[in-house]
């Protein structure tokens, strides 16, 4: 069997990204490389999480294995943010999201802001100015794909995908990388 060359080029050139903005009285720059496949990293990284038989209200059903993934899915968020500012700027950032007593949750909105106006920016719309009127802060409602009902697989994602919400209660920055996720997978 031999390959078949694909004529052509694939990709799309992009410069580095120039910008930075305001925080807590700083200016942080944003990593040049920042674009949204972090949060796509995440969300893959958050898909092989299996926590089955886990109750996150009840401590006594965690065991290492339960804490080992829980203690990973930190490390992917703070990789996801580190990802978005600028490696000079990291340490000035940090500190200045511990001195103004920021959260986890705090950081991944303010990565996913990052997030949102990089993408715009990278697609050559400029940085918004804002949610449009008419745009939604949440997830819309969407039909399903097929006349014939949903196949195993898409009952399967849907059951995996309601399983992660319950199981990252009380932490909205992963609920928010899954509901991406499905959005992102709806999408495409």
């Amino acid at each position: 069997m031999s390959t078949v060359h694909l004529a052509g080029t694939f990709g799309t050139v992009r410069e580095p990204v120039d910008a930075d903005f305001a925080y807590f009285g700083e200016t942080i720059r944003v990593n040049p490389d920042a674009n949204d496949l972090s949060f796509m990293d995440l969300m893959e990284k958050a898909r092989g999480i299996d926590l089955a038989g886990l109750d996150p209200d009840d401590p006594s059903t965690w065991n290492p294995a339960v804490i080992g993934v829980a203690q990973d899915a930190g490390n992917a968020a703070m990789d996801t943010i580190r990802e978005q500012i600028h490696p000079d700027d990291w340490g000035l950032f940090f500190t200045t999201a511990k001195r103004n007593r920021q959260t986890i949750v705090d950081l991944m909105a303010t990565s996913q802001q990052l997030s949102e106006m990089v993408t715009e920016l990278v697609a050559g719309n400029g940085f918004p100015t804002g949610r449009s009127s008419d745009s939604t802060a949440g997830r819309s409602s969407t039909g399903q794909k097929s006349k014939g009902g949903s196949s195993s697989r898409e009952q399967r994602v849907q059951r995996d995908t309601t399983q992660a919400l319950r199981v990252l209660r009380g932490r909205p920055d992963l609920q928010a990388g899954v509901l991406r996720a499905e959005q992102a997978r709806l999408a495409g």
